[in-house]
């Protein structure tokens, strides 16, 4: 009896393994004295508590997993926004000969570079993306953008007008100097 009842209080699982050990416990008494009864709950006890116990190894399977799963979307919508950043100021960038200007000409702005990709550009913080236009080789000059995941990680890019886009992630020194964001992918 005592193997069914812990079968059914679960908590946390040690119900279950509980369960398992007083059923062998009881199974092992009826062997040894035939005239006990009780063998179909120590039975049916040793049945939920081993379909608990594959409940808990389930559960503790699957949450690591899921967390995982949950900081790749979070590293994906950063990069995703990185990308947009990028983008609009390229497209900005385009209009100036390759520099990255604000309209009217000035240096790029918070402002201008939100319009022109929709993003909350501003100083550290989760989901703020930040950037740096530098000078780069040629007339054109460089952009570097970064932000942090929600996940913890840093991701970077690094564009010009006409040339490739460079990437980097890691720690916040990783991503926030033009000279170490050179990979070709995150």
């Amino acid at each position: 009896m005592a193997s069914l009842v812990l079968s059914l209080v679960w908590v946390f699982g040690l119900g279950s393994l509980a369960a398992v050990v007083m059923g062998h416990v009881a199974m092992s008494r009826i062997k040894r004295d035939p005239l006990q009864s009780g063998q179909g709950l120590a039975i049916a006890g040793l049945v939920l508590g081993y379909l608990g116990s594959v409940g808990l190894l389930l559960i503790a399977i699957a949450i690591p997993t899921f967390m995982g799963a949950q900081d790749r979307a979070r590293d994906r919508a950063a990069q995703s926004d990185l990308r947009n950043g990028l983008t609009g100021a390229l497209s900005l960038a385009s209009d100036y000969q390759g520099r990255f200007l604000s309209p009217g000409g000035g240096p790029l702005s918070e402002e201008s570079l939100e319009e022109a990709s929709g993003l909350d550009i501003g100083t550290a913080g989760e989901g703020i993306v930040e950037f740096q236009v530098f000078d780069h080789a040629g007339p054109s000059s460089g952009i570097l953008l970064w932000t942090q995941s929600a996940s913890g990680t840093w991701f970077g890019v690094r564009g010009a007008s006409g040339e490739e886009s460079n990437f980097c992630s890691g720690h916040y020194d990783d991503v926030s100097q033009p000279a170490d964001c050179f990979y070709e992918s995150w």
